[in-house]
């Protein structure tokens, strides 16, 4: 079942709750009481309805945004040849990005072979991807990502849609965005969603 499908699947039964009031005012034959509308079920309902419309822009637009978004992008393998412990690894990269990575704003992406582990950014060079070479899972890390993107305003929107597209294990908190940035597309989608849902199914007050 597609996204749109999926979506209409979802919003159907909130709209037929909402309106049998409605119905059998207009004469509608329906026994028993009303259907009460619980709060939880509700919410449950609205945020299923808005992962499917995010993960639907994100398939229609996400890749693309972000590919915009990106100047180059180069990668860094810790486990060639850079030494043995955290300060030679730390040196290693260090070199490497002042030779190799022209831009200052990159958003970056920690990989254990296939597994996405974490993704940052930093807009003041390679010192903030080292900070995580001391955490725990950077031992089974396999690769760095470089993404550099094109001018600081899109680097917010750019780790944003990262974290959306790459999923990584290890992020707690989505990105921080600021109000003069480019926005996530995504992440927008996803407010407006919620927004017009609880306009459209708002949780009725008890009298």
């Amino acid at each position: 079942m597609n996204h749109s499908k999926s979506f209409e699947a979802g919003l159907d039964p909130l709209f037929r709750l909402y309106t049998q009031r409605l119905r059998r005012e207009a004469g509608k034959k329906s026994r028993g009481p009303l259907p009460k509308i619980d709060r939880w079920r509700l919410e449950t309902r609205i945020e299923r309805l808005v992962e499917i419309a995010r993960d639907s822009e994100l398939r229609a637009h996400g890749r693309a945004t972000f590919d915009q978004a990106v100047l180059e992008k180069r990668q860094w393998h810790p486990k060639r040849g850079k030494g043995w412990g955290v300060d030679a690894k730390k040196q290693s990269f260090r070199s490497w990005y002042d030779k190799i990575i022209y831009g200052r704003n990159c958003v970056y992406v920690f990989w254990a072979k296939r597994k996405c582990l974490y993704v940052g950014r930093t807009g003041s060079g390679g010192r903030r991807p080292q900070a995580h070479f001391e955490k725990y899972w950077f031992r089974s890390v396999t690769r760095i990502d470089m993404y550099v993107v094109s001018g600081k305003r899109k680097l917010p929107m750019a780790e944003c849609l990262a974290i959306d597209l790459f999923n990584p294990a290890k992020n707690k908190v989505r990105s921080a965005q600021q109000k003069w940035r480019r926005r996530c597309p995504v992440c927008t989608k996803e407010v407006q969603i919620r927004r017009k849902l609880k306009q459209l199914f708002p949780l009725r007050r008890k009298r």
